[in-house]
């Protein structure tokens, strides 16, 4: 399967996921006071046919709205790779390189939205709400693509650390039973 059809897939399995998301809160009447409900410890003292419907929809509801933000942050992914792949400090860098250009865009586009808001704000205040928007949708493209180099320099040290303590772990429970070393 290419990467077209892939992301086609995910395209329909999101639209599908959010449209049942949207039909599921509707029809339960899922709400902060319906939540409540559900959580308190009345629901368990008088345990019904209705209580027992109404937590399994809540499941539902609940897992369906996680495989929904999954197949966001897969798309997320694939919109915030081709943005950045529009900047001409970014693309063919990696690691610590990266990461510092990435951060030096982070802070000179934090200083803009500041000047551009506050010149804003006293020419042109109907425009605030779509650029507020807009350089926050740059922002957070921006920090998610930073969180995402970071970890990708600290994966290899993480997992050299684990690997590292379970080959302590394996030693001491492999080792036969002796006379300890304390006494």
């Amino acid at each position: 399967m290419s990467n077209e059809e892939e992301f086609v897939k995910i395209w329909l399995r999101w639209a599908f996921n959010f449209i049942l998301l949207l039909v599921l809160l509707v029809v339960t009447g899922i709400s902060v006071a319906g939540l409540a409900t559900v959580a308190t410890l009345g629901f368990w003292t008088g345990l019904s046919l209705s209580a027992v419907l109404q937590l399994a929809l809540l499941l539902v509801t609940f897992f369906v709205a996680v495989r929904v933000v999954i197949d966001s942050v897969k798309i997320f992914d694939r919109f915030a790779k081709r943005l950045l792949g529009m900047l001409p400090v970014v693309p063919g860098r990696t690691g610590l390189k990266r990461l510092a250009a990435e951060v030096a865009l982070l802070a000179i586009l934090s200083l803009f939205s500041n000047l551009s808001i506050s010149f804003l704000s006293e020419n042109v205040p109907e425009v605030i709400p779509i650029a507020s928007l807009v350089i926050s949708l740059a922002i957070l493209v921006l920090a998610y693509d930073v969180s995402k180099s970071i970890y990708l320099i600290i994966e290899a040290p993480i997992h050299n650390f684990a690997k590292l303590v379970t080959e302590e772990e394996e030693e001491e429970t492999t080792q036969p039973p002796g006379p300890s070393k304390a006494t």
